[in-house]
């Protein structure tokens, strides 16, 4: 477990590792608070086909510029192994601070997903994920294709433009949205899009926003 602030004006911060590649994250923890520039997040900045199990963070992460996550801030493929995030927790704020970058990929569990083949299970984020200009979700900010089951938004989120519950934007490969659900409150701008699951693309099935 990680206690520890960490503070960095870079790229690939987290409260466990910046950035890993063909690995394992099981049973880790960050209560620290987390902030740099880009791809910063509770546990793992960036992760190539890494997979992350029960990992948990109640630290408050921030960035400056742009992809942001709760747990991962981006989640990319190595060669063919594809990722898996499975039963992992956020509990700690969730923000990007700065206004120089438009799309700012924040997510409660993940900020940027460009593993089209990562499967995500069991997730659940419960703080508040805001950001100063577009693309901010409970769960997912941005996604070019995964399977997404079983996770659940019950923090607020905020943004000026395209915010969501579960996932703002699906890209050009599927992705698969299924027996999720969303309580929590989506503060958009006054010509806001915002979606209590999907804000746009994808497919979604069984799922809830209350």
């Amino acid at each position: 477990e990680n206690k520890m602030n960490v503070t960095s004006q870079g790229l690939y911060v987290g409260g466990i590792a910046g950035y890993s590649e063909i690995s394992t994250f099981e049973n880790v923890k960050n209560s620290g608070t987390i902030s740099g520039k880009t791809d910063v997040a509770g546990i793992l900045g960036c992760s190539a086909s890494v997979d992350i199990n029960k990992a948990s963070n109640s630290g408050t992460v921030s960035g400056t510029n742009d992809t942001v996550g709760g747990i991962v801030a981006e989640v990319v493929k190595k060669k063919s192994d594809a990722s898996n995030i499975s039963e992992c927790v956020n509990e700690g704020s969730v923000s990007v601070t700065g206004t120089a970058v438009d799309k700012q990929y924040v997510g409660g569990i993940a900020g940027k997903l460009m593993d089209a083949d990562a499967v995500f299970t069991l997730c659940a984020n419960k703080g508040a994920v805001s950001g100063t200009k577009y693309s901010v979700a409970g769960v997912i900010a941005h996604s070019q294709g995964s399977d997404i089951t079983k996770c659940y938004n019950s923090g607020i989120v905020t943004a000026s433009n395209y915010v969501a519950g579960i996932i703002t934007y699906a890209g050009l490969n599927t992705v698969t949205i299924s027996d999720c659900m969303n309580t929590g409150k989506i503060n958009g701008g006054a010509s806001a899009l915002s979606a209590g699951i999907l804000q746009k693309h994808s497919l979604y099935w069984c799922c809830r926003s209350t």
